[in-house]
């Protein structure tokens, strides 16, 4: 009941800002101009969008397919599907999505924690070079308006090596004697603050750590898999970028690509601010008419693209990853709620836990 009332809460505040700022937009005017969007062009939204979930789930795939051949596409895409929406309902800065993907690979995938960890670990990092690829050149090419198809290759180029570049530090950096050393001592202090600390702990850190390590080796053992991933990332965002750029379009206003490009990236950092309102409700929308305005579009405009844009991603990603995870993991999560419910100290009949003298994990 407490998450229920919190999120009522969340959501109210998020339908106060957007009041807010639906009042300082001028609603009679916005209004006015979505009511004039071509129905035809917008239309190319939704498939747009679906590719953007899609290519998400696919991107991780392919790593995962590296360390556990057992995997399934559907299962990938599903999971991602589900953690999609629990960063939509519960934005936490993708915390929540994170965590729950973590459990369903577990659950669904069958694979180790750690395998997990390592997969979206790489994941994100991956999904991320292929975003800031986008903001640079995006940004680069709406300052540059007289920049060369040569320059513009060259910038694409150097942004490929800067992000295999990276890529490797992560491998590297992984397999540092140095920070598997870090890690073992910075969990060993944690298990001792809670006096959870025993041989059987020590092994585990050990098991964790190795097994973690060989899992990020696995995938960039296999440099394609990573270049095939980034590539699909690449496909992901050139999907999600163009959805607002459509709509412009239906709206009659002819903006550059670039620019749209370049505000992307800026404008979707208010997502990962973690205040857990559902769908970031009044902040994105205010955070991309902002960004829209300050790179030259009429107020106007920038603001009824904006609230178009969110009307269209929002719903038909709330209705397509709802869907999924009710009918995908919905058993899994009213499990983990019974089980919470057991364990809650407002049942008086539950036997209290005891220790067991070793101070095993459990």
């Amino acid at each position: 009941m407490r998450s229920l009332a919190k999120f009522i809460v969340l959501l109210a505040v998020g339908i106060g800002i957007f009041a807010i700022y639906l009042y300082a937009v001028d609603p009679s005017t916005v209004i006015s101009e979505i009511a004039k969007a071509n129905i035809w062009l917008l239309l190319l939204a939704f498939p747009l969008d679906a590719a953007f979930m899609i290519l998400f789930g696919v991107g991780w795939y392919v790593l995962v397919k590296t360390i556990e051949k057992r995997t399934s596409l559907k299962d990938c895409v599903s999971i991602s599907l589900v953690s999609l929406f629990g960063d939509v309902m519960i934005p936490t800065g993708t915390v929540t999505g994170e965590a729950i993907r973590l459990l369903l690979a577990k659950r669904k995938l069958k694979i180790g924690i750690n395998k997990a960890l390592a997969s979206i670990l790489v994941h994100r990092i991956v999904n991320l070079m292929a975003f800031i690829l986008y903001f640079i050149i995006g940004l680069i090419s709406f300052w540059s308006v007289e920049a060369s198809n040569v320059g513009l290759m060259v910038i694409l180029i150097l942004a490929l090596i800067a992000a295999g570049g990276g890529l490797y530090c992560i491998r590297s950096f992984s397999k540092s004697k140095r920070f598997q050393g870090f890690i073992a001592r910075a969990s060993e202090k944690m298990l001792k603050t809670f006096k959870r600390w025993s041989d059987e702990a020590d092994n585990m850190i050990e098991y964790s750590i190795n097994e973690f390590s060989s899992a990020i080796d696995s995938m960039f053992s296999k440099p394609h898999i990573i270049a095939l991933s980034f590539m699909i990332f690449v496909c992901q965002w050139a999907a999600a970028i163009t959805v607002p750029y459509i709509v412009f379009l239906s709206l009659g206003y002819e903006v550059p690509y670039s620019l749209v490009a370049a505000a992307y990236p800026i404008y979707s950092l208010s997502l990962m601010i973690p205040v857990g309102i559902p769908a970031m409700l009044g902040i994105v929308e205010a955070s991309m008419t902002a960004t829209f305005i300050a790179l030259g579009v009429p107020a106007t405009m920038a603001s009824s693209a904006s609230i178009l844009t969110r009307i269209i991603v929002v719903w038909f990603e709330v209705a397509v990853t709802g869907s999924v995870t009710a009918l995908y993991s919905m058993n899994i999560f009213s499990e983990i709620f019974k089980r919470n419910r057991l364990r809650s100290p407002m049942h008086s009949k539950e036997p209290k836990a005891v220790p067991s003298p070793q101070g095993q994990i459990s």
